[in-house]
């Protein structure tokens, strides 16, 4: 990467602080944001486990930033946890976060329940809790994705085959399996999200690139992308996954 930026013929990619590169991008500049931020889960790139204080507020960080870039009527996915921190003293996201963003100037649109797997088998962490007592403790076979708009635009015809199947929740797909990168988020995710709401041609933003997913999504679907990654190894691996 040459000063931090590789340039592809679809798309940018920035090596540094999410924060800090959307800061010197241009206002209302990106047409949809399709994200899955850190969320404390003790991820391989997750250095320390924040407090609750300690994650809301990068939240607010890097979802102003968001908002400053998106064009009005843009739109906003974010796939999140349902909650984050050690399980004695763990916050509920969705709520929190849904508060954060409209309080930024966010509307909250739907909420879309993705089942990581199959109706019959979702695959989930191992439940615990009392051996077969009265306190168990529920594993999530499912997380949320939290749907939000910026005012309005004019109406764009991007209507496809899976259109109105899409609009219909939840959304029943494995997780990613990548043995490169820790994080679950699969290629079905942002595609969906990127064919529901844009059209070719559009910009495509994600300030946490992990390992290009949103990348692969949008060139698939004839849009542009702006990733952002703090960690060199896994630019590495997006420009291995793109070139």
């Amino acid at each position: 990467m040459d000063n931090g930026l590789q340039v592809f013929p679809d798309g940018l990619l920035y090596h540094g602080n999410c924060i800090h590169i959307m800061n010197s991008l241009d206002e209302k500049s990106i047409d949809i944001c399709v994200t899955s931020p850190p969320y404390n889960a003790k991820k391989e790139y997750e250095k320390t486990q924040q407090t609750r204080e300690e994650f809301f507020e990068f939240q607010k960080l890097w979802l102003r930033e968001v908002f400053r870039l998106l064009k009005d009527g843009g739109k906003l996915f974010v796939n999140i946890g349902w909650w984050s921190g050690k399980r004695e003293k763990r916050f509920f996201l969705p709520l929190n976060f849904i508060t954060i963003a409209e309080n930024i100037g966010f509307r909250f649109t739907s909420w879309i329940n993705w089942v990581k797997g199959s109706l019959k088998a979702p695959q989930s962490g191992r439940a615990s809790g009392d051996i077969y007592g009265v306190s168990p403790f529920f594993s999530n076979g499912d997380e949320p994705i939290l749907y939000f708009s910026k005012g309005k635009r004019k109406h764009e015809n991007n209507k496809h085959e899976n259109w109105y199947k899409w609009t219909k929740t939840p959304w029943v797909f494995a997780p990613s399996h990548n043995k490169k990168h820790p994080a679950t988020f699969p290629l079905e995710l942002p595609l969906r999200c990127i064919l529901m709401t844009s059209v070719e041609g559009w910009v495509v933003l994600d300030p946490f690139g992990g390992s290009g997913t949103t990348a692969l999504a949008a060139r698939q679907s004839k849009r542009n992308f702006i990733l952002i990654e703090k960690e060199e190894k896994y630019c590495e691996l997006i420009c291995k996954n793109l070139l």
